[in-house]
């Protein structure tokens, strides 16, 4: 019978994550996310920001795109919100708030439910219901 095969090579040391990450660290620093993304993409590498939440509404693709619209909402007042990123060119897209706590109680449980009218005022003098 032929000799079993030699075993395979030891597999090579990880690479150095804590290096990397102190070096990756000192070049980010004293940049803005744009700026870093700007620098990696002259040199050919694909990158783009990160932002956080606040950071998206004011990214100037985005606001320039039309991205966000102003929402009115009864308790928030006016915010911005993300929209749909499709245009349609006969299609009119309405945007709206979330309703608010308990907004619909009223139709849901007498309407569709069948509540009574009086029950329902009942439970909502005793805070069962708002």
């Amino acid at each position: 019978a032929p000799p079993p095969p030699p075993p395979p090579p030891p597999a090579p040391p990880p690479p150095p994550h804590d290096d990397i990450d102190r070096e990756l660290g000192a070049w980010t620093a004293g940049r803005t996310s744009y700026e870093a993304a700007s620098l990696l993409q002259a040199e050919g590498v694909a990158a783009t920001a990160v932002l956080d939440g606040f950071e998206l509404l004011e990214d100037p693709q985005l606001r320039y795109r039309g991205f966000f619209v102003d929402i009115d909402h009864p308790e928030l007042g006016v915010t911005a919100s993300a929209g749909i990123p499709l245009r349609y060119s006969e299609t009119q897209l309405h945007y709206g708030s979330a309703p608010t706590l308990g907004q619909h109680n009223r139709d849901v449980l007498t309407e569709l439910a069948g509540l009574e009218a009086e029950e329902f005022e009942r439970l909502v003098r005793e805070m069962v219901i708002v």
